[in-house]
């Protein structure tokens, strides 16, 4: 397998919180992040805020294994990542593996602070993959990759509407599950 020197490409990897189908996802996942290190992509920055967020790192660190000349950067929204408890331990402790990165934004409203970290990472990539179900209305993953798209990044996204637990379920189908969820739930 050969691989395009000389070019240093960024990537931006973000998604939704939650995921349904992470085994289906990983797997496209690992292919398309494997083809972009043969396109000459070496930088993949991460954040820790869900699902798609620990499978890209899990997925980049496999990788890694393969083409130790990759560079992961995991960022932080807050400092407090960095702030150890009374045991000695501190969030950033579990990615002493790869690097860790924070952006200028502690003075940033909290509610805000993701998606100006996401704006950020963003701006530093060539490239975004992402996983947007783009029929939800309110997703701050959805609001990152039209931000990419609004600035003409190439974006990638690896969501697929059967990844969805109710693709191809009529109405009739869904009512009735959410119906009996209830009645577990509410012992009815």
């Amino acid at each position: 397998m050969l691989l395009k020197q000389n070019q240093q490409k960024t990537c931006f990897l973000c998604g939704h919180r939650n995921l349904y189908s992470a085994m289906k996802i990983e797997k496209r996942l690992f292919q398309e992040i494997e083809n972009l290190i043969i396109d000459g992509c070496s930088i993949f920055k991460i954040g820790t805020h869900g699902a798609f967020d620990q499978l890209s790192l899990s997925v980049c660190r496999q990788l890694k294994t393969q083409y130790p000349h990759i560079k992961i950067q995991v960022v932080f929204t807050s400092l407090s990542a960095f702030v150890k408890d009374e045991y000695g331990f501190c969030l950033a402790d579990l990615y002493k593996d790869v690097e860790t990165i924070t952006y200028p934004i502690e003075d940033v409203y909290f509610k805000k602070q993701i998606t100006m970290c996401n704006r950020m990472m963003i701006n530093d990539s060539d490239i975004i993959v992402c996983y947007v179900d783009k029929s939800k209305s309110v997703s701050g993953a959805k609001a990152a990759m039209n931000y990419a798209e609004r600035n003409n990044k190439k974006v990638i996204n690896l969501y697929r509407e059967e990844d969805d637990p109710f693709y191809g379920l009529t109405t009739k189908v869904i009512e009735k599950w959410w119906k009996d969820i209830k009645k577990i739930i509410y012992k009815k």
